[in-house]
């Protein structure tokens, strides 16, 4: 029994080092390695203690500092996703809601957009993931758009349009109507995964007469990461 208790101790101790190998960073492991191998080229060499402790610390610290200069190259190179997340943080602004109306057309008598800005330091992507436009509970079922996002480059403002109402909508209307706006965006770097995600409920005031215009109160907003 007491061998048996032993055995399953010096077990549990294996299990230790191996957990503990894989949760250590890889520069430590790495660095170790190199340190027990240039302990071990002294000891062979018959070099006093001294010497053999300095051998591994030396190289020790010299494997840590070059592993970490690789990784900062290699970050600087291409950013982590956690650094491009915080660097475009609420980098998606909507500075207004644009009204468009032309009701000599059936089809296409006005349309809302969101007249988006890019706030960041460089270029933008972003995709659309939820947009959706309600007026005295009037909307459109399937909305179908011509594209869900573009790139963005930096300071400019594009206008992401919702799919047009058509006469017969506008007649029932005009002249106010009253309405929620919608959306959810994914947005990041145009050479990386998207990293962050906008959210935005308005409060819509829309006039739809011989001076259209929309007014608008946000009633939630939110800029989280995904990362």
């Amino acid at each position: 029994m007491l061998r048996l208790f032993k055995r399953l101790r010096s077990i549990s101790w294996i299990g230790e080092i191996v957990s503990a190998a894989i949760s250590a960073p890889w520069s430590i492991i790495v660095s170790a390695g190199l340190g027990l191998g240039a302990a071990a080229w002294a000891w062979i060499s018959s070099q006093p203690a001294l010497w053999i402790a300095i051998a591994a610390l030396l190289t020790f610290t010299a494997g840590i500092w070059a592993w970490n200069g690789v990784s900062w190259a290699r970050n600087q190179k291409r950013p982590p996703s956690a650094r491009i997340s915080f660097d475009y943080s609420y980098g998606l602004a909507l500075d207004s809601i644009q009204l468009g109306m032309d009701d000599t057309k059936e089809d296409a008598a006005f349309q809302i957009g969101l007249n988006l800005r890019n706030a960041t330091s460089g270029a933008l992507k972003y995709h659309v993931e939820e947009f959706d436009v309600i007026l005295n509970n009037r909307t459109i079922a399937n909305p179908i758009f011509t594209n869900k996002g573009t790139v963005i480059p930096r300071d400019s403002r594009p206008v992401f349009y919702y799919p047009p109402f058509d006469k017969r909508t506008l007649q029932e209307l005009r002249p106010r109507a009253e309405g929620i706006l919608k959306y959810t965006i994914l947005y990041g770097h145009p050479e990386s995964a998207y990293v962050r995600k906008a959210k935005k409920r308005l409060r819509l005031s829309v006039r739809l007469d011989h001076s259209p215009g929309v007014a608008y109160v946000i009633e939630s907003e939110s800029d989280e990461g995904l990362f």
